[in-house]
């Protein structure tokens, strides 16, 4: 397990970006095209981890609006 941190930057907030593009990726007319486009940006941003910020459970996910970071939990293990 462990924990990836997007930060802002000028120009680009984190939580907004992830939100967006996790909203757009999991919706159900969503384009494979699209699909590609949105997993395009998480990969410019964390790389092998992409797929699994767009698709993992809310649960994984701590919103800090106010500091301008979002905290994802990665965890791999299979569910038994």
């Amino acid at each position: 397990m462990k924990k990836l941190k997007l930060v802002s930057v000028p120009m680009f907030n984190a939580p907004g970006v992830l939100r967006w593009a996790r909203h757009f990726y999991r919706m159900t007319n969503c384009s494979k095209k699209d699909k590609k486009y949105f997993l395009g940006v998480m990969r410019s941003w964390v790389q092998r981890d992409a797929k699994y910020c767009l698709e993992c459970a809310d649960e994984f996910i701590e919103w800090n609006v106010n500091e301008e970071f979002v905290t994802i939990t990665v965890d791999r293990r299979k569910k038994k």
